[in-house]
């Protein structure tokens, strides 16, 4: 009679566990794989700021469009980019002779709390952005900021891991 009535007790036992655990894979399904999908997709009232071409370190390369929310959408088709100047500043390397560029460099020293690599500045008339490569213990990220010139400041507008910004392209143009 004992060993019917603990098996008894064991049933609802493992009925319990065995729902935590698919509850468990279901979530971690909806965050690791659904939730990334549509997590930088622009809300309704975002507003393009800019197409990018981004070159990965395995060299695959995407033509996207990055919003004012951080939202982005990769393009199906390449854009024709603008005429825009483009500054490297390495950790290490000359001083920039633009000023504007170097403008957009003292407001990431200032505003970027990690150590910077690498600033690529790229003016499009009178828009500024910067990919700001940061060096951030075992990961390699990427930001990529619009400079806003009255307060100094920079947006972040998205991060990517490891990548390069080749051309640009304001968003309407």
């Amino acid at each position: 009679m004992n060993g019917k009535s603990s098996e008894n007790r064991i049933k609802p036992l493992t009925a319990v566990v065995l729902a935590v655990c698919i509850i468990c894979v279901i979530l971690a399904g909806y965050y690791w794989i659904v939730r990334p999908v549509f997590l930088h997709r622009p809300g309704k009232n975002a507003s393009a700021v800019v197409k990018v071409k981004v070159v990965a370190a395995d060299s695959t390369v995407k033509y996207q469009e990055v919003y004012d929310d951080g939202g982005i959408i990769t393009l199906k088709e390449p854009f024709e980019s603008d005429t825009v100047e483009v500054y490297t500043h390495e950790m290490f390397g000359p001083n920039l002779s633009d000023d504007a560029a170097r403008e957009v460099l003292m407001a990431a020293s200032k505003q970027i709390d990690h150590q910077i690599i690498r600033t690529k500045i790229f003016i499009d008339g009178e828009t500024c952005f910067a990919l700001v490569d940061l060096n951030v213990n075992w990961s390699d990220p990427c930001c990529f900021y619009i400079y806003d010139a009255q307060s100094k400041t920079l947006k972040e507008l998205y991060q990517w891991q490891n990548v390069d910004i080749t051309d640009i392209a304001l968003s309407g143009s």
